[in-house]
């Protein structure tokens, strides 16, 4: 038996950022396209005009939403870790490289070979790692922006679609 599934209006903004309000701390279910965005919205609006310090407040809370978001198009909150471990990594390979050259600068000839072998190596490096950023950040933006499955995942039901 095929069920028919109804989709569900979209949230208007005001519901949506009263729903990340409501559901700020909750990592487990699933939350809407319209949901995210506009919460999205509604944040770097507060960024925007406001301080940046409570826009970056309000970042930090809405990661459950984004977990929820991920959730909703099927996908595991475990794809945010890629953005951390991106940051860590570019870090440590930054400092290290810094303190290998300098450790070893002695071995130059001169000033200025010290200076293009240290530009050289910072430039291929972190250029692999911003390219290894961006394509990170296009594959979570698609995950985003992807439609909600339209029937019960593991990580619950859908909150677009109900059956008929």
């Amino acid at each position: 038996m095929i069920t028919k599934m109804k989709k569900l209006p979209q949230l208007s903004a005001f519901d949506a950022v009263s729903n990340f309000f409501n559901k700020m701390f909750q990592i487990e279910g699933r939350s809407r396209r319209s949901e995210y965005w506009w919460t999205m919205a509604f944040i770097y609006l507060v960024d925007t005009f406001f301080t940046p310090a409570i826009g970056s407040i309000l970042h930090l809370l809405a990661l459950p939403l984004t977990l929820r978001r991920l959730h909703d198009a099927g996908h595991s909150g475990w794809w945010l870790a890629g953005g951390v471990i991106i940051t860590i990594v570019t870090n440590l390979v930054l400092v290290f490289d810094l303190l290998f050259k300098l450790l070893n600068a002695f071995q130059a000839h001169s000033a200025g070979d010290l200076y293009l072998n240290l530009m050289i190596s910072f430039m291929m490096r972190y250029l692999i790692l911003i390219i290894l950023t961006t394509l990170y950040d296009l594959l979570l933006f698609f995950f985003l922006c992807s439609d909600s499955e339209k029937t019960t995942n593991k990580y619950g039901p859908s909150p677009k679609y109900v059956e008929e």
